[in-house]
């Protein structure tokens, strides 16, 4: 047996409103310019993002 806890499992929804599930339970993920770096991150994901791309116009 192994002592190391196994992390619980997430799964990301982009096609349609961003959603996250921890386990089966939805997450609340906070205003829309939060959603939009999150779902930036998760279209690029393992790869280099500059800052310019999380940026909304007039930020």
């Amino acid at each position: 047996m192994s002592d190391q806890q196994t992390a619980p499992a997430r799964s990301y929804e982009l096609l349609g409103p961003l959603r996250v599930r921890l386990e089966t339970a939805p997450l609340q993920l906070g205003e829309a310019q939060q959603r939009v770096v999150l779902a930036v991150l998760l279209l690029h994901a393992n790869q280099p993002v500059p800052t310019d791309r999380l940026m909304l116009p007039g930020q």
